[in-house]
């Protein structure tokens, strides 16, 4: 396979192997990812091993979908193909830091290979799956957003990759190298991103705004992280700082009914029922199907 090929592709999905006893509580995965730096693109190599692991991690997570859909299966629960994968996401527990390794390719590119070993608990799984359904559909949307954006980067990256080799001066080389950098960027904000969110999941609230306030930072125009972010204030008790987070969300997705509703969850908390009644409204002229908001305004509506 020529360079030019294997920088499309971006990454290399290396096989996986599996140590588990099927009778046991616990099932250990062993993964590999790897990421090709192509010669002369400027990428940051703390990024590309980020990339690295993000893949290993993401062929243990394909292998503990496998464990969650038999447990569901005997539980006679009907799991969608993202539903299984948002679980199995939230019950990989890494056992120790993982390792890397750099293999030159040839002179112009470079491997960056990461092995990860995850232990996914039965237990774990069974409480996923003991949750709400609302919350899990929730939870499932917010994991698809966060893993699409993630695959919009990867899929951006490869094709500035293309661009770079097929440059004829060094002002477009620049160019291209700039919007590397701000690949990059976009990439370590998703990974903070899901650091705050399996935060959230273990309500460590502090670290979690913590690396929502990374990934925003790294970019600011990251809706999801302000919403998440805002809900953590919510969660907090800080319902100012929950307002301000939604009603950025507002500004960057005006047709985001979720966010209406979370900010007339936080004005109702507050005691703002007007403006809480407002957006309900909102939230349900935007998605009708909102049945959260619908009940949240029915309840405020009754009280008058």
């Amino acid at each position: 396979m020529n360079l030019s090929k294997k920088i499309l592709l971006g990454i290399s999905m290396i096989s996986m192997i599996f140590a588990t006893n099927v009778d046991a509580a616990q099932r250990t995965i062993e993964a590999d990812g790897e990421y090709i730096v192509g010669e002369g693109m400027g990428e940051d190599f703390s990024t590309a091993k980020e990339r690295a692991r993000v893949f290993a991690l993401r062929n243990a997570s394909e292998q503990a979908g496998v464990f969650v859909e038999s447990i569901s299966e005997v539980k006679k629960l009907r799991l969608t193909r993202d539903e299984i994968r948002t679980i199995s996401a939230n019950v990989l527990q890494v056992v120790g830091d993982p390792k890397f390794e750099i293999v030159p390719i040839d002179d112009k590119a470079i491997s960056f290979k990461c092995y990860v070993v995850v232990v996914v608990d039965d237990e774990n799984i069974n409480e996923q799956l003991m949750k709400d359904r609302g919350e899990l559909i929730d939870a499932t949307r917010r994991y698809k957003e966060v893993v699409d954006e993630r695959d919009r980067i990867q899929n951006e990256l490869d094709e500035l990759k293309l661009k770079y080799a097929s440059a004829i001066n060094e002002i477009e080389r620049q160019k291209i190298r700039d919007q590397v950098k701000k690949n990059d960027e976009e990439f370590l904000a998703t990974r903070y991103f899901e650091i705050g969110y399996q935060k959230d999941i273990e309500k460590k609230y502090s670290e979690a705004i913590e690396n929502y306030s990374k990934a925003i930072e790294l970019n600011p125009e990251f809706a999801e992280a302000y919403n998440n972010r805002g809900n953590t204030y919510y969660a907090q008790g800080n319902l100012n700082q929950a307002i301000s987070d939604y009603n950025k969300v507002i500004e960057l997705n005006p047709i985001s009914s979720m966010a209406y509703n979370a900010r007339g969850n936080a004005y109702s908390s507050r005691g703002d029922i007007s403006q809480a009644i407002a957006d309900y409204k909102k939230a349900l002229e935007l998605d009708p199907n909102n049945e959260d908001a619908r009940e949240s305004l029915n309840r405020l509506q009754n009280k008058k």
